[in-house]
């Protein structure tokens, strides 16, 4: 855009970004703003400051696709330090309550293979209501609830079914007098995995808060082959004019149809292509149906030049079955 400093990126895509410790998900997006020289950028899956890990990137385009995107499934891996609770329920909040075992209980523990906190791990897992805490975004009253908190506020909420889908323990020792767990958890959305910490804490009698949190998968996102934030402001910064190029030459910059791996594809000719790019509905004789079709499926339409846009299937009152556009990605 002439004057502006902005890119004009026609398609946009995915960043696949390891978030570092100490900084907001939004400032992760401010800084990725900055160095792709691009206004629409936005995220998916907020992580608090003191974790680290995956956080898909949205650019251009792409930020359309975020409502598909909010349902992903999660994968944690988190530390969990026995011996008292904090308010925030991660090592940044302010100690009280719990208790720190005895030098005697610490040898039973130790003893018996750490057995009370394995059993309150392993418990962990299935359906459970969770209360979200009072420092998270959750609104009440259009007002997050970290502004209450910070205020010593209390509210009343409402607690959320969450699912818990595995939760293993990797590791478990005595680190600095205090019990110390290594945990793999993978879940549903909206699970706040510091407050199952301070869940083993009351299963175990002696606290417990999130000392260390790393996301290792949202949705299809891997911590596998995610970008370091610092390796990208390095790349933007050795080579400003190509660092679009020097993504998608990477893999890096991925395409974003990503998110919606899952979706069954419908595959159409050029015409077709444009009239649903258009707004126009699909008949199911003018593209390739995936198998299985029904009212209410979601599908992601392709043309002969790719990814179109999220079809979403009607039946009209004579029982046949249209491909409405309900997400236009192509330009025309």
């Amino acid at each position: 855009m002439a004057g502006s400093g902005m890119t004009a990126v026609p398609a946009g895509g995915i960043l696949h970004i390891d978030k570092p410790v100490g900084i907001t998900s939004f400032g992760v997006v401010s800084r990725v703003r900055r160095v792709m020289k691009l206004r629409r950028v936005g995220h998916c899956g907020t992580l608090d400051p003191f974790a680290c890990g995956v956080l898909p990137i949205l650019l251009g385009r792409a930020t359309g696709i975020a409502r598909y995107m909010e349902g992903y499934d999660k994968s944690y891996r988190v530390t969990v330090r026995f011996g008292f609770f904090t308010d925030t329920q991660d090592r940044t909040g302010i100690a009280f309550g719990g208790r720190i075992p005895s030098d005697a209980e610490r040898d039973v523990m130790v003893a018996d293979g750490f057995r009370a906190i394995r059993t309150a791990v392993a418990d962990l897992a299935g359906d459970r209501m969770q209360m979200p805490p009072m420092y998270s975004a959750v609104k009440i009253d259009g007002r997050p609830l970290y502004q209450y908190a910070r205020k010593g506020m209390e509210v009343e909420r409402k607690a959320r079914p969450i699912h818990v889908f595995r939760s293993e323990l990797l590791s478990v020792g005595v680190v600095d007098g205090l019990p110390e767990a290594t945990v793999e958890i993978d879940c549903s959305k909206g699970t706040y995995i510091r407050t199952l910490c301070q869940d083993l804490g009351e299963a175990t009698g002696w606290g417990a808060h999130a000392a260390e949190l790393t996301r290792t998968a949202c949705g299809p996102f891997t911590l596998d082959g995610a970008l370091p934030l610092h390796i990208l402001e390095e790349w933007a910064e050795e080579n400003p004019e190509t660092i679009w190029d020097t993504l998608r030459t990477r893999g890096i910059l991925l395409p974003m149809e990503t998110a919606i791996s899952t979706f069954p594809i419908v595959r159409c000719g050029a015409d077709a292509a444009l009239r649903f790019a258009q707004g126009r509905p699909l008949g199911i004789d003018e593209a390739e149906m995936p198998v299985g079709l029904r009212p209410e499926l979601r599908m992601a339409v392709h043309g002969p030049d790719g990814f179109v846009g999220v079809g979403l299937c009607w039946q009209d009152e004579e029982g046949s079955l249209w491909i409405h556009a309900e997400r236009v990605f192509a330009l025309t």
